[in-house]
Protein backbone atom coordinates (compact mmCIF):
# COMPACT_ATOMS: atom_id res chain seq x y z
CA UNK A 1 0.00 0.00 0.00
CA UNK A 2 1.45 3.42 -1.15
CA UNK A 3 1.13 6.51 0.89
CA UNK A 4 2.20 9.81 0.79
CA UNK A 5 5.14 9.31 3.59
CA UNK A 6 6.23 6.82 1.74
CA UNK A 7 6.89 8.84 -1.22
CA UNK A 8 8.39 11.57 0.75
CA UNK A 9 10.68 9.31 2.00
CA UNK A 10 11.93 8.03 -1.08
CA UNK A 11 12.03 11.83 -2.34
CA UNK A 12 14.39 12.51 0.49
CA UNK A 13 16.76 9.39 0.46
CA UNK A 14 16.99 10.49 -3.35
CA UNK A 15 18.02 13.79 -2.97
CA UNK A 16 20.44 13.10 0.09
CA UNK A 17 22.17 10.55 -2.47
CA UNK A 18 22.49 13.53 -5.50
CA UNK A 19 24.07 15.63 -2.91
CA UNK A 20 26.23 13.06 -1.57
CA UNK A 21 27.48 12.21 -4.43
CA UNK A 22 27.71 15.59 -5.91
CA UNK A 23 29.46 16.46 -2.74
CA UNK A 24 32.19 13.18 -2.91
CA UNK A 25 32.85 14.56 -7.00
CA UNK A 26 33.12 18.21 -5.68
CA UNK A 27 36.15 17.38 -2.63
CA UNK A 28 38.29 14.91 -5.54
CA UNK A 29 37.91 17.32 -7.94
CA UNK A 30 39.09 20.13 -5.57
CA UNK A 31 41.62 17.70 -4.34
CA UNK A 32 42.98 16.89 -7.71
CA UNK A 33 41.92 13.70 -8.55
CA UNK A 34 42.28 13.17 -12.33
CA UNK A 35 39.42 10.59 -12.40
CA UNK A 36 37.20 13.46 -12.12
CA UNK A 37 36.31 15.46 -15.24
CA UNK A 38 34.88 18.57 -16.33
CA UNK A 39 31.48 17.31 -17.07
CA UNK A 40 30.87 15.31 -13.49
CA UNK A 41 32.04 18.48 -11.84
CA UNK A 42 29.14 20.32 -14.09
CA UNK A 43 26.90 18.16 -13.03
CA UNK A 44 27.76 18.26 -9.49
CA UNK A 45 27.26 21.97 -9.30
CA UNK A 46 24.00 21.42 -10.98
CA UNK A 47 22.75 19.08 -8.43
CA UNK A 48 23.83 21.66 -5.81
CA UNK A 49 21.65 24.41 -7.73
CA UNK A 50 18.90 22.30 -9.37
CA UNK A 51 17.50 20.67 -6.45
CA UNK A 52 17.30 23.29 -3.51
CA UNK A 53 15.92 25.53 -6.20
CA UNK A 54 13.18 22.71 -7.15
CA UNK A 55 12.00 22.34 -3.31
CA UNK A 56 11.76 25.62 -3.16
CA UNK A 57 9.79 26.46 -6.24
CA UNK A 58 7.30 23.33 -4.83
CA UNK A 59 7.10 24.85 -2.21
CA UNK A 60 6.14 28.45 -3.13
CA UNK A 61 3.68 26.91 -6.15
CA UNK A 62 2.05 24.42 -2.83
CA UNK A 63 1.22 27.80 -0.95
CA UNK A 64 -0.05 29.70 -4.38
CA UNK A 65 -2.72 26.98 -5.07
CA UNK A 66 -3.82 26.39 -1.76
Amino acid sequence: MKTKLSRKIKMAITVLLCVALSVYVLTQWSAGDEKINLGMVLVSLLIHIAVPSFLAWMVIYKKLTA
